[in-house]
């Protein structure tokens, strides 16, 4: 219990402290156009090693954080670890498949999104009984996040924009997750 609790704690620190820095960091050395580049596009650029490091090392952290979550929140499925695991082995392979092929790259990225998305609904439902309040306050975060991405992406196509709805969502959920599971739970 406390092990798990110490890699939500140390996964979510490192996540946005130094991973969301580092993206931000890597997107204003390359000077992209946010209506017509893609996060991604930073991973040919002049700071390709720190992007696709950061982003292989951000698919670790979310690995640990979903395993450790699950553990913690959902102790009496074990199955519903597989999601994680496949999701962060999938965003491990988007961020070491370069982006000179993009179509493999956002194909792995996206499916680690779905992947995560279909987890974080099933864990949803799993913990309903046990904290109500706080899973209809993730599910409409959720349904949210699922919404914004689709009205950024017919809005401004398949740019930064709906990236960062999305890295936003999914840092905003790691952020409540962690805080109830270390939190409230104890």
């Amino acid at each position: 219990m406390l092990t798990n609790r110490l890699i939500i704690l140390i996964t979510t620190s490192f996540s946005l402290f130094g991973i969301f820095p580092s993206l931000i960091y890597c997107w204003k050395k390359n000077q992209l156009d946010a209506k017509k580049h893609t996060l991604s596009d930073c991973g040919s650029r002049d700071s390709k090693i720190m992007f696709n490091l950061s982003l292989a090392l951000f698919a670790l952290l979310q690995t640990g954080l979903s395993t450790a979550l699950t553990k913690e929140l959902a102790h009496t499925k074990p199955n519903l670890i597989i999601a994680p695991i496949s999701a962060g082995l999938l965003l491990f392979l988007a961020a070491i498949i370069n982006n000179q092929r993009k179509f493999i790259h956002r194909f792995f990225a996206s499916l680690a999104v779905l992947t995560s998305f279909f987890w974080i609904l099933a864990l949803q439902m799993i913990i309903f009984y046990d904290l109500p309040r706080f899973t209809l306050i993730s599910f409409t975060l959720l349904i949210s996040l699922a919404i914004s991405t689709i009205f950024t992406t017919k809005k401004y196509g398949v740019c930064l924009i709906p990236e960062l709805v999305i890295l936003g969502g999914i840092f905003t959920l790691d952020v409540l997750f962690s805080a109830t599971t270390l939190f409230y739970l104890s």
